[in-house]
């Protein structure tokens, strides 16, 4: 079973005093546009991982269907938060497909892709990294194997798990998509400001 973690937890730093997950879009949050997708992918488990504003951004999604967990040390970078989703993960868990909570055009079709190359290319005594690749640049989301759930946990690097893939590049398939949204997240006002209009 793949469990989806959406990482909803940062300070957004680098869009100043905003918080950028809810900042609205097409008529909804950020946030709210990632659960739909992800929502509609027909997961059994969604977790999210909350930490900055943790109620305000709990408030926007009370009509959602996923899990909240609070990371306490949300301060200290991403890693944080995708160690606080993954040991939230039930027993059962085969992969982790961590979610960046601003790659607002990520398209359900995507994701069933990745669902299902990790379906088709998981054995339980191998370890597999699915890394989404747009004309030969690597995206979002990544999926671990739960083979992993110990590397990650320990994981000291604060801003993310490239490390672990890049430790481990002999176990990631690459999995080319035909949409640049894998690419697409929004960081800076700037980002936000050049997302399509329609």
């Amino acid at each position: 079973m793949i469990v989806p973690i959406i990482l909803a937890a940062g300070t957004s730093t680098r869009m100043g005093k905003i918080n950028k997950l809810l900042l609205t879009y097409r008529g909804q949050t950020l946030v709210q546009r990632i659960h739909e997708v992800v929502e509609q992918v027909g997961f059994k488990t969604i977790l999210t991982v909350l930490g900055h504003e943790a109620e305000q951004v709990k408030k926007v999604l009370e009509s959602s269907r996923t899990h909240f967990v609070f990371n306490p040390d949300f301060a200290q970078g991403m890693t944080s938060s995708i160690q606080a989703g993954i040991r939230a993960c039930p027993p059962e868990t085969t992969g982790f497909m961590i979610f960046l909570s601003d790659l607002v055009l990520l398209e359900v079709a995507t994701i069933q892709q990745l669902v299902k190359t990790f379906e088709t290319q998981y054995r339980p005594e191998q370890p597999l990294i699915l890394l989404p690749t747009y004309q030969g640049k690597p995206g979002h989301p990544i999926c671990f194997s739960a083979h992993f759930k110990a590397d990650i946990l320990a994981h000291q690097v604060a801003h993310g798990c490239k490390a672990i893939v890049r430790t481990h590049a002999d176990q990631v398939m690459e999995v080319p998509v035909n949409n640049f949204s894998i690419l697409r997240d929004v960081d800076t006002p700037e980002d936000f400001k050049q997302l399509p209009k329609t």
